[in-house]
């Protein structure tokens, strides 16, 4: 869905929008910095019933935060005196609305140190969610307590996004409390890279959203649709979701993102003291060259567009997807947006795609999937053709992260495919069951065992 509503900006100063440029420009990267990170959100579930786990109850998501923190020595993050997330060595542990339980790795050159920290941190977890008799689930979307039921964490910020969004859009709560992605950071060196990276992110969107779909059921019921935080997403907030307005324009680049940041209002912002301020007209109106980076950067991560900019660019449409396959998505996306000669045949291959086909698409991959005609081609064609040359462009150590993916596609169309086949209304559980990450921690006991 595109952006519609784009104020007219007289109202915005020149000096402002030389404040985003001068951000951006700041955190630019040179070829031999460049890195990828990653923010790997899960719902934590009763083993017994699949219902989401409370942060409130006995045994619940604040417990387990609890025992993270003083088992493994992570550093706490409090709000009014509850324990709402961790932190450690770069690495952090955040609670989406619902306690959406988010691992966030600081970003690395390869991708095996990436690798080694989520799998020894996830470990660690596991390990304490198997004493309470919980299930780590990488999954787009909860799958069966209802959004009615679900409890906001003790954050104010989701206090006030909640009063905001509940008239924004009919499915903006099943967003804040239902859904799970993996989003992953990339590193930009210039604003032509900028420019270059954000619109092929873009063109890439409906692939990545097809590809790495993973949402299985829907307030119970098995999803027989595609797509479902895609769907989730395009009925949250027209104003700051789906695709940035002006990303295909000419004058697209640092101070034009900053133009569209402070055209929408920002839910609240902070002010000089830190306190949180609801807020519900433009940012504009409020911004000037005086705020601090921490403020302009809360501006920036209050739009929820596919692909974000802060101090990197964020690709943000793929579900919450179990190992080995995340680590699939982020091989795919760093082969792409670092190998030179396979981005611009990307770029070449989908130069064509305009803003309305690409609105377009976000609508029909609901309903018609990998059937969907995009760039000239379906997606399933334009799927197949993107994973195999990034397997020739990637180097040996990063293909093995790619095979996961392609041994997938030999068979079934995604994960959601794969889970779905020989599942119905009597046996749905079992396509949450397999969803758990859990067996990493199991599959670990049993490779111990052996030594």
């Amino acid at each position: 869905m595109v952006n519609k509503k784009f104020m007219d900006n007289k109202i915005i100063k020149t000096r402002d929008l030389k404040k985003f440029y001068d951000y951006f420009s700041e955190n630019e990267k040179s070829k031999d910095e460049m890195k990828i990170g990653a923010e790997f959100e899960h719902i934590i579930v009763q083993k017994d019933s699949l219902e989401t786990a409370s942060y409130y109850e006995p045994g619940g998501i604040e417990t387990i935060l609890y025992e993270i923190k003083d088992r493994f020595n992570w550093q706490g993050i409090f709000e009014s005196k509850r324990l709402i997330g961790l932190k450690k060595n770069g690495e952090r542990i955040t609670l989406e609305p619902a306690g959406q339980f988010e691992l966030a790795l600081a970003p690395e050159k390869c991708l095996q140190l990436l690798e080694l920290k989520y799998l020894d941190i996830l470990n660690k977890i596991i390990s304490i969610l198997e004493e309470y008799n919980l299930e780590l689930l990488a999954i787009g979307y909860q799958p069966f307590s209802k959004i009615s039921n679900l409890s906001f964490v003790p954050k104010k910020r989701y206090e006030i996004m909640s009063k905001y969004l509940r008239n924004r859009g009919k499915n903006a709560l099943n967003m804040m409390k239902g859904t799970a992605a993996t989003q992953v950071a990339i590193d930009y060196t210039s604003e032509e890279d900028f420019i270059r990276k954000m619109q092929l992110a873009y063109r890439l969107s409906p692939i990545f959203s097809l590809l790495f779909d993973n949402s299985l059921l829907f307030s119970g019921k098995l999803y027989t649709q595609n797509a479902l935080r895609r769907l989730i997403w395009n009925n949250c907030d027209a104003e700051r979701c789906g695709i940035l307005p002006t990303i295909f324009s000419k004058q697209f680049g640092y101070e034009k993102y900053g133009e569209y940041t402070l055209s929408i209002p920002p839910i609240f912002y902070f002010d000089e003291n830190e306190n949180m301020i609801p807020y519900k007209k433009p940012a504009a109106e409020i911004f000037n060259d005086q705020w601090s980076n921490k403020q302009l950067e809360h501006l920036l991560s209050m739009h929820f567009t596919d692909v974000r900019a802060r101090r990197y660019i964020e690709i943000r449409m793929a579900d919450a997807i179990p190992y080995p396959c995340n680590f699939s998505l982020l091989a795919l996306i760093k082969v792409i947006f670092y190998n030179k000669n396979l981005f611009s045949h990307l770029e070449n291959l989908l130069k064509d795609v305009t803003l309305l086909d690409l609105s377009a698409a976000y609508k029909n991959i609901i309903i018609k999937g990998f059937d969907t005609n995009y760039a000239g081609k379906t997606v399933d064609k334009l799927a197949d053709e993107l994973i195999n040359k990034t397997i020739e462009c990637a180097e040996c150590s990063e293909k093995r992260y790619l095979l996961p993916l392609k041994m997938l596609r030999k068979k079934f169309k995604n994960l959601k495919d794969k889970f779905h086949t020989n599942l119905n209304e009597d046996n749905k559980d079992a396509a949450a069951r397999l969803n758990s990450v859990n067996f990493i921690y199991n599959c670990q006991k049993c490779v111990n065992h052996c030594k």
